[in-house]
C-alpha cells in the first residue's frame, strides 16, 4: 500500500510546488506510465522472466540565459517504479543534472547542441541494488523541414551498487527521426546502440563470480546474477498525440538484441552464451506545468 502511496503523493506535491513558481522562469513536468517487459532479467534460453512496472517521473529546471544563442539549465527530478510481481526491483531515484545548451547560427533549420553532466542516487528495494550513477552526454538536435526533425547523441555512465555483479561502465549512442504527422501527432524512430557491462540472471551458478539474486528468491530453480559485458542494438518507434499545448500521450515498443563480448566458458550461460533478447512496451501521460 506503501508503494502507491509514494504514486499519489508526487503528482499532488508537484501539483502545489508548480502553482507556486507559475510566474517565475522555472518549468515543471510530470508523467506517469505502465510498462511491460518481457525479460526483466536479461535471460538467455528458456528463463526469461516478465514483469509490468507503473512509473511516476517528475522534474523541474531552471534556464539561466549567457546570450542570444546559449543558455545554462539546472534540473532536478524524481522518478519512481513500481515493479508488480518483483517487488524488490522497485525503486526510487532522485536526480541532478546540469547541461549547456548553444546554437552556433540563427534560422529555423540551425543545429542545437548540448552537453551535460548527471547524478542520480538508486534506492531499491533490493539491497544488492542500491547504489547511484553518473552520466555524462553530448547531443545535437536539427530540425529538417517543419514536418522533420533529427536527434543523435552520445552517453557515457558509469553506476555503482553495493554488489558488484550490479556495477557496470556503459557507452550508448542514438539516433532519432521526428515525423509530424499532424497537429497533434507525431511518429518517432529511434536506432540505439549500448556497449557495456549488465546483470543477467540464469539458473547457472559459478562462483565467485555469480550471486545468489535478493529480487528472486521465490522461483524455481534459483537464480544468479552475473555481470557480462554485451553489445546491444536497438530499435523503438513510437507515436506522441498532443492533447492540448501542454498534455500529451506517448505509446512506444522498444526492441533490443545483445551479444556478450565476453563470458567465463560456455557453461555458464547455456548454449547462447550469454546472448538474449526482448520487448518493452510503454505507454505515459505527459503533462508540462
Amino acid at each position: 500500500m506503501k508503494d502507491y502511496f509514494s504514486l499519489l503523493l508526487l503528482p499532488l506535491f508537484l501539483s502545489y510546488m508548480a502553482s507556486a513558481i507559475a510566474e517565475t522562469p522555472i518549468q515543471a513536468n510530470l508523467s506517469a506510465s505502465y510498462t511491460s517487459d518481457d525479460n526483466i532479467t536479461r535471460s538467455t534460453n528458456y528463463y526469461e522472466v516478465s514483469d509490468s512496472i507503473l512509473g511516476l517521473d517528475a522534474s523541474v529546471s531552471y534556464q539561466i540565459p549567457i546570450n542570444i544563442s546559449s543558455f545554462f539549465s539546472l534540473k532536478a527530478s524524481m522518478a519512481i517504479n513500481r515493479y508488480q510481481d518483483f517487488d524488490k526491483l522497485s525503486n526510487t531515484r532522485p536526480g541532478i543534472q546540469a547541461s549547456y545548451h548553444i546554437r552556433p547560427t540563427s534560422g529555423y533549420t540551425a543545429t542545437r547542441y548540448s552537453l551535460s553532466l548527471g547524478y542520480e542516487k538508486r534506492m531499491y528495494d533490493s539491497e544488492q541494488r542500491e547504489g547511484s550513477a553518473i552520466d555524462i552526454a553530448m547531443s545535437a538536435h536539427k530540425r529538417v523541414t517543419d514536418r522533420i526533425s533529427l536527434r543523435a547523441g552520445i552517453s557515457k555512465e558509469s553506476v555503482s551498487a553495493n554488489e558488484k555483479v550490479f556495477e557496470s561502465d556503459n557507452t550508448r549512442l542514438y539516433l532519432d527521426a521526428n515525423y509530424k504527422l499532424t497537429e497533434n501527432n507525431t511518429l518517432y524512430l529511434t536506432f540505439g546502440s549500448y556497449e557495456g557491462d549488465i546483470a543477467s540472471t540464469s539458473i547457472y551458478s559459478k562462483p565467485p563470480y555469480a550471486v545468489r539474486d535478493d529480487a528472486f528468491l521465490d522461483l524455481s530453480p534459483a537464480r544468479y546474477t552475473y555481470s557480462i559485458s554485451v553489445r546491444m542494438s536497438s530499435l523503438t518507434f513510437g507515436d506522441s498525440y498532443a492533447i492540448g499545448s501542454n498534455q500529451a500521450i506517448d505509446v512506444s515498443a522498444y526492441i533490443y538484441d545483445a551479444s556478450a563480448t565476453d563470458y567465463l566458458d560456455d557453461s555458464i550461460y547455456g548454449y547462447s552464451n550469454g546472448d538474449y533478447t526482448g520487448t518493452i512496451y510503454n505507454i505515459s501521460y505527459l503533462y508540462r506545468f
